[in-house]
């Protein structure tokens, strides 16, 4: 007995203050590794969705781009950015068509490129370079931008030494206010276009930068419509407090309320719901918003899940 007591004596002498120490250490340090671990697979999670979202932005700005090299003549330019779209996402609407077409354009340049030098001189353009860039000035003097733009790329092509300079100049000018007015007109895709080929050149004014952003929330508004209406929302409510008067923000942004205070109260939120119909009509007032706000405020009162006790910042 006395030397099993010992043994026990000895066991205990032996956990120091030091050991007790680490094995509590070591314990913290296992619990940090696992809960880094969950957080590293939430943030894995996070990053792949962010990833997907700017591919998929990258590919419908790229598509854009290439829309707009097409018009101006750029096949070859546009080729390759089909390529590279259709390596992302190989099903991009219309994109095989307009690589074929792109395709087709560059095989034609080509072949003209190649033949022989008494066939170029029977169709050889009798403009000179000079007359090409007096031709250029009368479209930029009369503020044609799409025949500015045109002729700029033209002159570019034939003859890329000429004035290279105050071309380009010309061509950043007419491509910023093309760009400027189709967004105000509601071109917006087109606009944008125009606005990231003149940004190529120089830096845009902050005009063009203004309109610039007004068109991205739109766009960004408009892509989730009927899909989130809470993001169709945070685009628009941006929008409307910085450019109410653009397109039909306010109507627009009144009606992405209506259909989520509607959507809010078909999945029993009338709580949530009668917030975005007092929204809604803050922006205008009509017998019908009245009607579904009384219906929201009715059934917010009357619930007994506490749904009462919810804002909109609970709903994930």
């Amino acid at each position: 007995m006395v030397q099993e007591t010992g043994k026990k004596s000895d066991v205990r002498a032996s956990l120091s203050p030091f050991a007790v120490g680490l094995f509590a250490i070591m314990a913290i340090v296992v619990g940090i590794a696992i809960m880094a671990y969950g957080g590293y697979r939430a943030g894995i999670k996070q990053r792949v969705a962010v990833a997907a979202t700017e591919v998929a932005n990258e590919v419908q700005m790229q598509y854009s781009l290439a829309i707009q090299d097409m018009e101006i003549g750029q096949s070859g330019v546009a080729l390759q950015r089909l390529e590279y779209i259709l390596n992302l996402n190989p099903d991009y609407p219309d994109a095989a068509d307009l690589l074929a077409k792109a395709r087709e354009d560059a095989s034609g340049l080509a072949l003209r490129s190649v033949q022989p030098t008494e066939v170029l001189q029977l169709d050889e353009d009798p403009l000179s370079a000079e007359e090409r860039f007096r031709l250029l000035m009368l479209a930029y003097d009369s503020r044609d931008w799409s025949e500015t733009v045109q002729r700029a790329s033209d002159l570019k092509v034939t003859n890329v030494d000429h004035r290279s300079e105050t071309v380009n100049g010309m061509l950043f000018v007419s491509l910023r206010n093309r760009g400027v007015e189709r967004i105000d007109s509601g071109l917006l895709e087109l606009g944008l276009t125009d606005l990231e080929h003149s940004e190529q050149i120089m830096s845009l004014d902050n005009v063009a930068l203004q309109r610039r952003r007004w068109a991205s929330l739109y766009l960004a508004g408009m892509a989730f419509w009927d899909l989130n209406w809470r993001l169709v929302i945070e685009n628009f409510s941006i929008l409307n407090a910085i450019a109410p008067n653009f397109q039909d923000t306010r109507s627009l942004l009144r009606e992405a309320y209506i259909s989520y205070g509607e959507e809010l109260v078909q999945s029993q939120e009338s709580c949530l719901a009668k917030e975005q119909f007092v929204a809604a009509r803050e922006i205008a007032v009509d017998s019908k918003i009245d009607d579904q706000l009384s219906v929201a405020e009715k059934k917010c009162f009357d619930s007994t899940d506490g749904e009462s006790t919810k804002t909109s910042e609970d709903i994930s």
